[in-house]
């Protein structure tokens, strides 16, 4: 699995909210890290940047899904993926997630999957430093780190 794969594999498993929809579900990113665009626009203004800039085009090549991005005055950001999500889906399916709710909620089932998923190369790229702050752990080899949000490795 490449990188790029990874990093969004990592995000749907890390924040994936599903609901009834067939073509639309949304990524909640990890609570409270991102703040408010009230509070602090030049932040909030790099984060969208980012999610347009460099998360976008990475569910576009690798899955032709669409992306976008809301958040609220309280600082929760959600990035919005709409599409033909039947191959998402599949690829998660065969690693034992289920796209059904808060895949978070699920966590204890998929955890080893989440593992084997998201092993990265080290370092990683700012993009993903800032979408998963301190959720990034520390390296478990010279050459690799794990990127397993906090509520995944139930911490």
């Amino acid at each position: 699995m490449n990188t790029d794969k990874a990093y969004i594999l990592g995000l749907v498993i890390g924040g994936g909210v599903w609901g009834n929809a067939e073509d639309v579900f949304r990524i909640r990113l990890p609570f409270k890290q991102w703040g408010s665009y009230e509070v602090n626009p030049k932040r909030a203004g790099d984060i969208s940047r980012d999610v347009m800039k460099m998360v976008s085009p990475l569910f576009k090549a690798i899955y032709n899904i669409s992306v976008s991005y809301d958040t609220s005055a309280s600082g929760v950001w959600n990035i919005l993926c709409e599409g033909d999500l039947s191959t998402l889906k599949e690829e998660l399916e065969n690693y034992g997630i289920k796209c059904e709710g808060e895949v978070r909620k699920t966590a204890s089932a998929v955890t080893q999957s989440a593992h084997a998923i998201c092993v990265l190369p080290a370092p990683a790229p700012p993009v993903i430093k800032r979408l998963f702050g301190s959720s990034i752990q520390s390296p478990l080899a010279s050459n690799s780190i794990t990127c397993v949000f906090n509520c995944l490795s139930g911490s």
